[in-house]
């Protein structure tokens, strides 16, 4: 390609997260798992998975064959959750996984704030009644 024809940077940045995006919206609409399905795996699961992905998206050929039928060790999942594609494809799906899990972890933080504030929010209100005249 010429530098006329050829896609810009952004271009190409911009077509793979929207491929990751596609993917993700597919685990949840497509594969049925919501966000409440993925706030049950609190041990590190989805991560687990998207490196088993990217582990297989790095290997040779030969070896990528091994993990056609099985996943490298550490597949937080049933066996036939399995699916490998091709290296690109795998490394769309581990990236996916990925934002499942910065989502599950950004969900679980805002949780923790929500109680921390409404904590806050309860004894800052005890204090002002008992101060308040009767």
């Amino acid at each position: 390609m010429t530098e006329k024809t050829s896609p810009s940077h952004g271009a190409v940045i911009g077509n793979v997260l929207g491929e990751i995006l596609i993917e993700r919206c597919a685990q949840i609409e497509r594969e049925g798992y919501s966000l409440q399905h993925d706030d049950q795996f609190v041990d590190g699961q989805l991560a687990n998975a998207a490196s088993c992905y990217a582990c297989r998206a790095a290997s040779r050929d030969w070896y990528r064959k091994e993990f056609e039928t099985m996943p490298a060790g550490g597949w937080p999942f049933s066996y036939r959750k399995w699916k490998p594609k091709t290296r690109r494809q795998d490394l769309i799906r581990a990236a996916a996984l990925i934002v499942a899990e910065i989502e599950r972890l950004d969900r679980l933080q805002a949780r923790k704030t929500e109680i921390c504030a409404a904590k806050f929010v309860g004894n800052f209100n005890r204090a002002m009644m008992a101060k308040s005249p009767a």
